[in-house]
């Protein structure tokens, strides 16, 4: 096996423009939204969409689609937007060109929580060759830098699922551990969600992460003897994640 080219857990914009045609990257497009409506009383209804069309329209050359509302995704739960069984993972994994040496750059719109969402499933999953754009697809095209909308195609490679238990948290577990000074919850909701949803409460010890939260990000993780910095609003779900593993 090859070893990575990734930098680290984000890649700008140029470093990524100056590796497009390394045939060990693949870069994936994940934009997409969560189209919210305010029913009052604190709850929401949430519409989930891929933004395929946008794909469509104009991405980075040599990026591949995944449809985060579909093809990563547990249809079968009963709670929406549930990480996919290893097997249905794997083959989308796989039919985008994605194996054991392959390194992965997730994109979103913005570098948020959808492209973090894949760098998770990826890591949960075995696959530690990932990072994110910083800054994500409107950075990129913000730069000037090249678009196309040539959909490309790639060789099917074997994605081999290794599941990784200990980086996932059922409400069980989550209800068990509150209150225990070992652990600490973080919020990464965005802030119009969490302003929202507080009307109808959160969970006991939790502590939200806002947009601008270098300083709240700072006092949490001293308070634990770990410390953090460059807590950026494009890469404040990749720190929490790793924070909080």
């Amino acid at each position: 096996m090859t070893d990575s080219i990734l930098p680290g857990t984000l890649v700008t914009p140029v470093w990524l423009a100056e590796r497009l045609a390394r045939p060990e990257l693949r870069i994936v497009d994940i934009r997409g939204y969560v189209k919210t409506e305010d029913q009052g009383g604190g709850q929401q209804r949430a519409e989930y969409v891929g933004a395929r069309d946008e794909y469509d329209h104009g991405h980075i050359p040599g990026s591949v689609f995944v449809d985060w509302t579909t093809d990563i995704v547990d249809l079968e739960h009963e709670v929406k937007a549930q990480l996919a069984p290893a097997d249905r993972f794997a083959e989308a994994m796989g039919q985008r060109g994605i194996g054991d040496d392959t390194d992965v750059v997730a994109v979103d719109h913005t570098g948020g929580h959808f492209a973090t969402r894949l760098w998770w499933a990826l890591k949960y999953y075995g696959h530690d060759r990932v990072a994110v754009l910083d800054g994500g697809f409107n950075q990129w095209k913000a730069l000037g830098l090249p678009l196309t909308d040539v959909v490309p195609e790639v060789q099917r490679r074997s994605f081999p699922p290794r599941e990784r238990p200990e980086l996932r948290v059922e409400a069980e577990e989550l209800l068990a551990r509150i209150g225990e000074r070992s652990s600490l919850v973080v919020d990464a909701r965005d802030p119009p969600s969490t302003r929202v949803q507080s009307a109808a409460g959160h969970a006991e010890g939790m502590c939200q992460l806002l947009s601008t939260c270098g300083r709240s990000l700072s006092s949490m993780t001293t308070a634990r003897g770990r410390r953090m910095t460059n807590c950026g609003k494009s890469s404040r779900r990749v720190a929490c994640v790793q924070m909080c593993r």
